[in-house]
């Protein structure tokens, strides 16, 4: 049971829900990601064929009774051979998996328990064990219970599967024909137009993006092209793709936009660098994530080639790097540079030197300020090209776009700029659902709620930030000052307060589980807005936010004197069953729109942005400018 609740969760995060502790840079994602994370051939998830096995065990061990035929046991004890060869993958790759620990672990536990209450390989025939013909059956009938479990449990996964891939494909051709717009109105001078017409909310995200590329490259940005290209440098296409010579996708998405550029004269292919290794990303070296340990030395490489040799010499490069997937020894180094028609000695020199080091880290500090976040990433004509992993997506876009008779430009006449990181996430924060008010019991401005800013009487003209959070987690209270900040010079911008402690105390669902006074904290303002009204629960938001962490009852005589409040009277309201009740109805409306499980969530104007901020930049203080001008054209 513990093998298969594992390896269920697992096989969630195939279906695009990935468990606590399954992030990007996880050794869940890393083991799941290698060749060892889907079966050989098939190509289904490891976790499915897991499922389906425990699954499948579990039904034949509860209508055997505990015994099974001897054959079923050998292929049980070679599936623990099998867990223990992938717990040694998961040390020696440094991918350890938690849930998959789990299951493994699960997996052996179960064959040694059997083993020793004598049902395993080695004990007595089941059906002497169990006593003539009655054994035999309960022996047929488990074997039948294995088959049928383990086929319909591995079937409804890849039914699943099968559904969430289509679902995802049609979310890649609305996104690739949404670029493919806004690349045809942006070379017809028609950018934004025809899209905000056509959107309910504005612009569409694609739009603005083609929109503030221009308005970029108006306010005199540099081309965005790369140093090395295929094809003419005046094109009506113009493609620029980042890659990493050690991302799994990147050497077949090349190879497909070579063929593009070889068949097409209208179509042009540069090249930049985006390795995920710390030497020369910092955004790895921030994120202590180094996937790929080679990458930046073959980037360098790549460079080198190119400054001895010009763009015949890096495309030789280039391509016996994409063939070695970027990974080479430095022993190999000098054949390598001698392979592709170099002097060994002159190579080294050239790629040890300052300048590839610098080359690289140029295009990484570009794809840093885009908001890249994996590669390869393709552009258009200054339009990031989403969507383009669905089968054919990337060939039948170029084929539209060369159909519309597009204008043959360089990267410079054109202007070809993409949006920067903070535009594209504000993008995208526009272009997102938005949370229905009757998402919330309560409207911001309703007892036990505090609210700070614009008053409600100035609804249509005011943007409400929405925060669900915990007043004693420090994420919570950055946010809190940041917002606060806001409203202190913005009469236009309303602030309103819901409480999600991280402590289980009162919140069992709680991923982080912060012992640090959450519940109390939560309780205590409540109840101040409660006794002493609007004023009250402002004050008392502002004491709990500023005070020593953990927060513990001592804090309550503080708020009480700065609220004007009985100290025993907001003691005995903190108990009152109607605080509790408020508190549940907050930590329910978190759950009902989806942001339990979250430390600190935000709504701004309904919707939640995509990032608060990013290298150094406050995301959040743009998306609410762009909240206000969205009110206003209103």
């Amino acid at each position: 049971m513990v093998a298969l609740a594992a390896a269920v969760v697992l096989s969630l995060s195939h279906l695009g829900s990935p468990p606590p502790g399954c992030g990007p840079q996880s050794g869940c994602a890393k083991a799941t990601a290698s060749v060892w994370g889907r079966v050989p051939g098939l190509g289904w998830p490891t976790a499915f064929l897991g499922a389906a096995w425990y699954a499948g065990m579990l039904a034949g061990w509860l209508v055997g009774r505990g015994r099974l035929p001897r054959g079923v046991w050998w292929l049980a004890g070679l599936g623990g051979g099998f867990s223990l060869l992938l717990i040694g993958v998961m040390v020696f790759e440094d991918a350890l998996c938690p849930w998959c620990l789990a299951s493994h672990a699960g997996n052996l536990g179960f064959l040694g328990v059997a083993v020793l209450i004598g049902g395993g390989p080695a004990g007595p025939d089941a059906a002497a064990v169990a006593g003539g013909r009655g054994g035999g059956v309960r022996r047929r009938r488990a074997v039948i219970a294995i088959l049928a479990t383990a086929a319909m449990t591995g079937g409804s996964l890849l039914v699943a599967d099968a559904t969430a891939q289509r679902r995802q494909a049609a979310r890649d051709e609305a996104t690739l024909a949404a670029a493919a717009e806004s690349i045809i109105d942006a070379a017809a001078g028609q950018v934004g137009d025809s899209a905000a017409a056509s959107s309910p909310g504005g612009t569409t995200p694609a739009t603005t993006s083609a929109a503030a590329a221009a308005d970029d490259t108006a306010n005199g940005g540099p081309p965005f092209t790369g140093r090395w290209r295929l094809g003419p440098e005046r094109a009506a296409i113009r493609i620029v793709a980042f890659l990493d010579y050690q991302c799994p996708d990147c050497r077949e998405v090349e190879a497909r936009l070579a063929a593009i550029v070889a068949a097409r004269d209208d179509v042009s292919l540069s090249l930049k660098h985006f390795p995920f290794n710390p030497p020369c990303n910092r955004l790895a070296r921030d994120l202590s994530f180094n996937p790929h340990p080679n990458a930046c030395w073959a980037a360098r490489v790549a460079e080198a080639a190119g400054i001895l040799g010009g763009e015949d010499g890096f495309r030789r490069m280039h391509e016996e790097l994409l063939a070695r997937r970027g990974s080479f020894t430095d022993a190999e180094l000098p054949g390598l540079a001698e392979a592709a028609g170099f002097e060994p000695a002159v190579f080294l020199r050239t790629m040890t030197a300052t300048l590839t080091l610098r080359r690289v880290e140029q295009d990484v500090e570009e794809g840093i300020a885009l908001g890249l976040t994996a590669t390869p990433t393709i552009f258009v004509n200054g339009v990031e090209l989403g969507g383009w992993r669905v089968a054919g997506g990337l060939e039948r876009t170029i084929e539209r776009l060369g159909e519309e008779g597009l204008p043959v430009r360089s990267a410079a006449e054109a202007g070809d700029r993409p949006p920067t990181a903070a535009q594209k996430f504000v993008d995208a924060w526009q272009g997102s659902r938005r949370i229905p008010a009757s998402a919330l019991s309560r409207e911001p401005g309703a007892a036990a709620t505090a609210v700070f800013g614009g008053a409600a009487s100035d609804a249509g003209r005011v943007v409400t930030v929405l925060v669900l959070g915990d007043l004693s987690d420090p994420q919570t209270r950055a946010v809190d000052a940041r917002v606060q900040a806001r409203v202190a010079r913005d009469p236009r911008v309303r602030y309103a307060f819901r409480h999600v402690p991280l402590d289980r105390a009162c919140n069992p669902e709680a991923v982080v589980g912060l012992d640090t006074g959450g519940c109390v904290a939560a309780r205590l303002a409540i109840a101040a807005g409660r006794l002493g009204g609007a004023e009250a629960a402002r004050i008392a938001h502002r004491r709990l936010i500023a005070a020593a962490t953990p927060i513990d009852p001592s804090v309550l005589v503080s708020v009480a004197e700065a609220c004007g409040l009985e100290p025993a009277a907001l003691a005995a309201a903190m108990a009152d069953p109607a605080i509790e009740a408020a508190l549940a109805e907050d930590l329910a409306d978190a759950a009902r729109i989806g942001l339990g499980r979250r430390t600190v969530t935000v709504l701004v104007a309904g919707r939640i942005p995509v990032r608060l901020e990013y290298d150094a930049i406050d995301v959040l203080q743009r998306t609410i400018d762009r909240a206000l001008a969205e009110s206003e054209a209103r």
